[in-house]
């Protein structure tokens, strides 16, 4: 199955967002970048064919997108399929402890349900953003591990043999 590219943080293929809550979205999702290192995505598509469920899509397009690998696993990609009626959200390995199930099942309960029965796309993908953004940004930065620097032992090891050479001659 051919998957669509990523857009930037928000990919609108199914044109629900108007130009204003497509720029409030994609700053939610640039400063949760910026801030913690974590990378969001936000997808719309009409629909999800020939797949039955938006998880089984959702997951394709998490690893197709790499969303998170620089970041560690540290990605988010929240999808929403028109036609289906199905919004979900992809959660990297290292987000698992802070994004629990019942934090997703909350935002769903609260926005992304009622976003299928009011048509009100735009401000229900906007405030599950900012949820999640929320949650995932109390998550400490990962600083890569540092290298060990080499001057340290270098000049031990120069120090050692010219003790060896001083206790031997």
């Amino acid at each position: 199955q051919n998957l669509p590219t990523p857009l930037g943080y928000v990919s609108d293929y199914a044109h629900l967002l108007d130009e204003e809550w497509h720029k409030q979205i994609r700053s939610v999702c640039k400063d949760l970048e910026t801030v913690s290192g974590i990378e969001m995505l936000v997808v719309t598509l009409p629909t999800i064919s020939p797949l039955p469920h938006a998880q089984d899509y959702a997951s394709r397009l998490y690893e197709a997108w790499r969303i998170g690998t620089a970041q560690q696993e540290r990605g988010i990609l929240l999808l929403v399929a028109v036609k289906e009626r199905q919004a979900v959200v992809v959660v990297g390995k290292n987000l698992l402890a802070v994004l629990t199930p019942n934090q997703l099942d909350e935002i769903s309960l609260k926005f992304l349900r009622p976003m299928f029965r009011s048509g009100e796309y735009g401000v229900n993908v906007y405030r599950s953003t900012v949820s999640l953004a929320t949650v995932a940004g109390q998550v400490p930065i990962q600083k890569e591990a540092q290298k060990p620097k080499r001057s340290a032992g270098f000049w031990m090891n120069l120090g050692v043999v010219f003790l060896m050479f001083y206790a031997l001659w």
